[in-house]
């Protein structure tokens, strides 16, 4: 397979289930990580296991009931079409693989599939197109932690931010466009907020 490089899509992640052992090993793995709730370990593991842990997953999984669908979680449903569909577009010259930050398919999982396609190149791109300590800074950290222990892993390329790329601005602003019709006055963006210290930490 020479001259292939791999391409490892990385999203934040989901349960296995919305069954609320399944809802708790997610929160318990997301949660753990020092990106996340990033305070004092023993503040961090006091919080985690004697406030969070014993009580969120029922509600959490109650959450995601509502949203889940006859072929499982939406972010899983549509990341593997994504994948699915880049793997098509790029064709016989890529390797596509989707690993998820937190739950399966991991990315220690699909990063080995792509050592073992014999890749001789793997680019690396988190799905998040602003960053983020708690979603893109944690992913890479993840990927490069995996990558310096696999054996024979090729060298990597990162993709960091691409919010403001003309691939990703352009086919956002159509696809918007074909449900907003012409009797739209204005448009509201909602955006996941971030906690001011990790802003500031990032961009001061």
């Amino acid at each position: 397979m020479a001259n292939t490089r791999g391409l490892l899509v990385c999203n934040l992640g989901t349960p296995a289930s919305t069954d609320v052992k399944d809802v708790r090993a997610f929160l318990r793995e997301f949660l753990s990580d020092p990106r996340v709730l990033d305070m004092n370990p023993v503040g961090r593991w006091m919080l985690l296991n004697l406030i969070i842990l014993p009580f969120r997953p029922k509600k959490s999984a109650e959450a995601y009931s509502k949203i889940w669908t006859d072929e499982g979680s939406p972010i899983l449903v549509h990341s593997r079409e994504f994948e699915s569909k880049l793997s098509a577009h790029l064709g016989d010259d890529w390797v596509v693989r989707l690993g998820m930050r937190y739950g399966d398919p991991s990315m220690e999982t699909a990063l080995r599939e792509l050592v073992e396609a014999g890749v001789e190149e793997v680019v690396f791109l988190p799905l998040y197109p602003q960053y983020a300590l708690s979603s893109t800074e944690t992913s890479i950290e993840r990927f490069k932690a995996l990558a310096e222990n696999l054996p024979g892993m090729p060298s990597y390329r990162v993709v960091e931010n691409f919010y403001d790329h003309e691939g990703f601005c352009a086919p956002s602003a159509a696809l918007a466009s074909e449900h907003l019709g012409s009797e739209v006055d204005h448009v509201l963006f909602s955006f996941h907020g971030l906690p001011v210290h990790q802003v500031q930490a990032t961009d001061p």
